[in-house]
């Protein structure tokens, strides 16, 4: 049998639970974080896809949730753009090796542009730009710790233990 060990220190209880009741973004950049990564099996395409969900810090859309859907064979600059965005890969590097966690942990926050699109007939809100972050401007940790921006290279092998 296997064992569990973990470490949950760091972890928002409440990352999950809450939920957003507030009105869709109008189009324009906010301050977001990377709240979470994960594979995705999603679309009709090939190669290795992944959502990324942001997570909005600036008011009156503190809380609001957009996703970002990339694939490494026909969307590899989208992951590119916001790798460097959270300061992971350095402009001119190849490669990243890090995990899903890691990602979030080590990501410093980031600015989206938000543009209005439709769906199933009405207007939304949807991330079409992840940038680098203001100056001055800070990701929220569980306990009031500032995250930590890293930078790692090598290749991403690892699966999500998601």
């Amino acid at each position: 049998m296997g064992k569990v060990k973990r470490n949950y220190k760091d972890v928002d209880r409440d990352a999950e639970r809450k939920e957003y009741n507030g009105d869709q973004p109008k189009p324009g950049v906010y301050d977001f974080y990377l709240k979470k990564v994960d594979d995705h099996e999603g679309g009709d395409s090939t190669g290795n896809k992944l959502v990324w969900i942001f997570e909005c810090t600036e008011d009156p859309y503190t809380g609001w949730a957009g996703w970002v859907y990339t694939n490494d064979e026909s969307a590899a600059w989208k992951e590119v753009q916001i790798l460097e965005a959270l300061g992971l890969l350095a402009e001119g590097e190849t490669e990243y090796d890090g995990s899903h966690e890691a990602m979030v942990k080590d990501g410093g926050p980031v600015r989206c542009r938000v543009a209005n699109e439709k769906y199933d007939g009405d207007n939304r809100a949807k991330i079409r730009t992840i940038m680098a972050p203001r100056d001055g401007q800070e990701k929220p940790k569980a306990g009031g710790s500032k995250a930590k921006k890293g930078k790692k290279s090598g290749s991403k092998k690892e699966k999500s233990p998601f």
